[in-house]
């Protein structure tokens, strides 16, 4: 009963004897209840009760009126329908739904009236970034929170009024800011440089680049999901091992941290591998597979 006026503008009344349908509170003319149109001086002003129905208000065929020129009368009268319910029909009135104001009605559907009451918002440009097939959840919880810029990094936490010491945990010697931390600061950029060696790539120096070059690059489509799981891997394990020097004073160089990457992203891909056709098809298709890839340009 508390969502009734979340309902109510959904909700028409198609008018047969008038018997069933209110005059002031349905929606039997298209244009939504009458109360709401003309005020709550139109049952005084007309002398139509507030609980009358649509057929209390016709007397010889006709709408009831009043010779009375007030403005609350006009807008009554252009309010109402020129047809005029047959109150001896043997039909009663009914209801009908419709999703938006602006549709016919329709049948109810759920799904569809969530839709309306909560549109969906544009999709974002680094959705395929985060939310791709191959991903490991974990790893893409984590980007998910970075790219909405929700990672509980220092300089977040100052400006919530906490005092807590501004400098980054990894090399203190910079401010921690999310792109700091994962893309500028110095134990970072090793991670970053050893990952990418045998590539020959620069380490990205901020999120947006990255971002923008995962999502355009033309790579083909077999490399793409390893480089994502590359950099998804890399975000994860850098913001674990910022946690675990804060919580407990331990510290890892950017070389183990590598090997931890490498060794969860080859067991991501012989697992993908796996779900792949045989060996021989492969052949037959002339495909790589996601293995192969990985030590022919990641881990020599």
């Amino acid at each position: 009963m508390k969502l009734r006026s979340l309902a109510k503008p959904h909700i028409i009344c198609h008018i047969n004897s008038g018997t069933k349908a209110s005059f002031w509170h349905d929606n039997w003319t298209g244009l939504g209840s009458l109360i709401d149109i003309i005020g709550p001086l139109g049952p005084q002003v007309s002398g139509i009760l507030i609980d009358s129905s649509v057929s209390e208000a016709v007397t010889a065929g006709a709408w009831r009126q009043t010779r009375s020129r007030s403005p609350i009368l006009r807008r009554l009268r252009q309010a109402l329908p020129s047809q005029i319910p047959d109150i001896d029909s043997s039909e009663e009135d009914y209801y009908m739904w419709r999703i938006a104001t602006t549709d016919p009605p329709s049948i109810f559907s759920t799904s569809r009236l969530w839709s309306s009451l909560n549109p969906s918002p544009p999709p974002v440009t680094w959705h395929k970034v985060v939310w791709f097939k191959q991903r490991i959840p974990k790893h893409s919880f984590i980007v998910w929170l970075l790219l909405k810029g929700r990672m509980l990094t220092r300089d977040r936490l100052r400006s919530w009024g906490l005092a807590v010491p501004p400098d980054c945990l990894l090399c203190g010697h910079a401010p921690e800011t999310a792109n700091h931390l994962f893309f500028q600061c110095q134990y970072s950029a090793a991670v970053w440089n050893l990952l990418l060696s045998n590539l020959r790539m620069v380490h990205p120096s901020n999120l947006q680049d990255v971002v923008n070059w995962l999502r355009t690059s033309p790579a083909r489509s077999n490399l793409k999901p390893v480089l994502k799981l590359v950099f998804q891997g890399a975000v994860y394990f850098i913001w674990r091992e910022r946690n675990s020097r804060l919580h407990s004073a331990v510290n890892k160089p950017a070389t183990q941290i590598v090997k931890e990457i490498q060794l969860q992203i080859r067991a991501k891909l012989l697992g993908m591998d796996r779900e792949r056709p045989s060996s021989s098809q492969l052949r037959e298709n002339t495909q790589e597979t996601y293995l192969s890839i990985w030590f022919d340009r990641f881990q020599a």
